[in-house]
């Protein structure tokens, strides 16, 4: 059991560096309400205005769905995993971690050669993210090179255009930065 609560923790901690602390994955709490928020905001948007949405209710709107949608799919992928790991005790008792253990590490060896493949593109990715770690914190972005690079990074994200101001919005909305703030904000 300890063993297992390690593992638990440890994959909370990458996961949780990986999005920003955007999603967790070993404890559904934050991500049910999270999708119980998403669903009240479109719910009441609804019904204060039907479906006569000015352009930004449209973006809220989407920002809220898709938000809904990621948090549906972790949840429901939590009760599964839980369920198929239960059977896999079950049937093959502790021995039954090899599974998730041998995905991980294949997906952990993948993920070591697309990084190795990849080498330059992925010094850009890792700038970029370093100042949108900085930003989505509070701490100052730095210079307004350091901004267009930020924002040229959501732009190539999301594919640029509207899309990429529905990504921003999404992120303001994770960081609880106000709508008019802008990506350095």
């Amino acid at each position: 059991p300890e063993m297992l609560a390690a593992a638990m923790g440890l994959q909370n901690a990458m996961i949780s560096s990986w999005s920003g602390n955007a999603v967790r994955t070993t404890h559904m709490t934050g991500t049910a309400t999270d999708m119980g928020s998403a669903l009240g905001r479109m719910c009441a948007r609804y019904c204060m205005k039907g479906f006569n949405y000015t352009d930004e209710d449209w973006d809220l709107h989407i920002v809220d769905r898709q938000k809904f949608v990621l948090m549906t799919c972790l949840l429901v992928s939590f009760i599964v995993g839980g369920d198929i790991g239960a059977r896999g005790y079950r049937s093959f008792g502790v021995h039954s971690l090899f599974i998730p253990a041998s995905l991980t590490i294949i997906l952990g060896i993948g993920h070591m050669l697309y990084c190795i493949m990849n080498k330059e593109e992925m010094a850009q990715e890792k700038k970029a993210e370093e100042i949108f770690a900085r930003q989505l914190s509070g701490q100052d972005a730095g210079e307004d090179a350091d901004d267009a690079a930020a924002e040229q990074f959501i732009r190539q994200i999301s594919g640029g255009g509207a899309k990429a101001d529905r990504v921003e919005q999404f992120v303001r909305q994770i960081s609880g930065k106000p709508a008019d703030a802008g990506i350095g904000g």
